[in-house]
């Protein structure tokens, strides 16, 4: 059965969902700054640096707000013990990522659009794996950097990764993959409760 989102976590949604309208505003600020000159570039300037202290003041209101909830704090303190995963993507999967709803690790990457489908080629069935891009968008999109930056250093990324290449597997096959794999800890810290365990994550990487 369907549970609704806590009011802590909805309050932390909404938040996340300013931070998200403000950067797209400051996105179309940078746009218009490119052809702005004079008067209009200044003016252009003063709204991006208001923009920029709304979000620092977001940024800011995210953390209290976490910090003020126990059950919040905690589990933000468990997906940062997953090398990679920072304030930004584990405030988003406090928000996004309801892993009580799921009996697996499998449906949350279901859940968030990363489950590999084949891709069909002419009369085959059998094609290039692609990803399935039907779950959750935005934290998908927040997943993607992380996973640049786990590939760098989180040891069993790494060594996922080097598996990956060896067998012959593209680029962007791998950085799906390592998406995953956020995804199946980040899962498994929230639903054990437990810290990353980095042996447990090479020994299946």
């Amino acid at each position: 059965m369907w549970v609704p989102p806590s009011r802590e976590v909805r309050q932390l949604q909404r938040l996340l969902a300013r931070v998200a309208a403000v950067q797209d505003m400051r996105v179309q600020e940078l746009n218009r700054l490119h052809e702005a000159q004079g008067v209009a570039q200044d003016s252009v300037e003063r709204v991006l640096a208001t923009l920029d202290e709304e979000l620092r003041r977001l940024e800011r209101e995210i953390d209290d707000h976490i910090d003020r909830h126990p059950d919040l704090r905690e589990k933000r303190q468990l997906l940062q013990t997953i090398p990679a995963v920072g304030p930004c993507l584990s405030a988003n999967m406090l928000a996004w990522l309801p892993v009580e709803r799921f009996s697996d690790a499998r449906q949350a990457v279901a859940f968030v659009g990363l489950s590999p489908r084949a891709r069909a080629s002419g009369s085959s069935i059998r094609g290039k794996a692609a990803l399935c891009k039907l779950g959750h968008a935005r934290l998908r999109k927040m997943l993607y950097m992380p996973a640049m930056s786990a590939m760098r250093c989180n040891p069993a990324a790494q060594a996922l990764t080097a598996r990956l290449r060896e067998a012959g597997k593209p680029g962007k096959l791998i950085l799906g993959a390592i998406m995953r794999k956020l995804v199946h800890w980040a899962y498994a810290v929230l639903r054990h409760a437990e810290p990353f365990d980095l042996h447990k994550a090479l020994a299946k990487a």
